[in-house]
């Protein structure tokens, strides 16, 4: 429909590879920080890609990229993580990157140990990275006082809008 062109070209335009296919401009590279990348994700055993993933989310790899919050850097570190890894320069990309993977790597121990598989917990460690481990785990105490598997992203996940609700809330 007319409306469905609309969104698509609005909304997924700056997605679609059509343009660089016919302009023969394709390249094995997703960003300038490639190497970078495929060095540290290594240490936490995921493909490259996932790594180079968040970082484009955090900051469309712009490494003086800064929220409102006084995250920094690709990685959108904060500066309670820039000082427990050390890191002098946040907007060093090395740096940065070494200290997000370290980051990364601690919650990801963190769930492994608590005895999820390894699946999910990737998608925890994902979720906390993003919206903060104590905000995490209120969604698994939420899941598990209600019935839910929280040991399951997938469920725990079905979970979060809830908490949004008063009648949930308010007790």
């Amino acid at each position: 429909t007319e409306r469905y062109h609309y969104f698509k070209s609005n909304y997924f335009a700056s997605y679609l590879l059509d343009s660089y296919k016919e302009s023969l401009t394709q390249t094995d590279r997703i960003s300038p920080f490639d190497d970078l990348i495929k060095k540290y994700s290594s240490v936490l055993g995921w493909d490259w890609r996932m790594l180079a993933a968040i970082i484009y989310k955090e900051s469309r790899f712009s490494v003086a990229a800064e929220s409102s919050r006084g995250a920094k850097g690709l990685m959108q570190l904060g500066p309670s993580v820039a000082k427990t890894y050390s890191v002098r320069n946040l907007i060093d990309p090395d740096e940065n990157i070494r200290a997000g993977v370290k980051f990364l790597g601690s919650i990801q121990s963190r769930y492994r140990s608590s005895g999820l598989d390894s699946v999910n917990a990737i998608k925890f460690t994902l979720a906390a990275y993003n919206a903060g481990e104590s905000r995490v785990g209120d969604c698994i105490i939420f899941t598990r006082e209600n019935g839910g598997d929280p040991t399951d992203w997938e469920s725990v996940s079905r979970y979060i809008p809830m908490m949004s609700m008063p009648e949930y809330y308010l007790n």
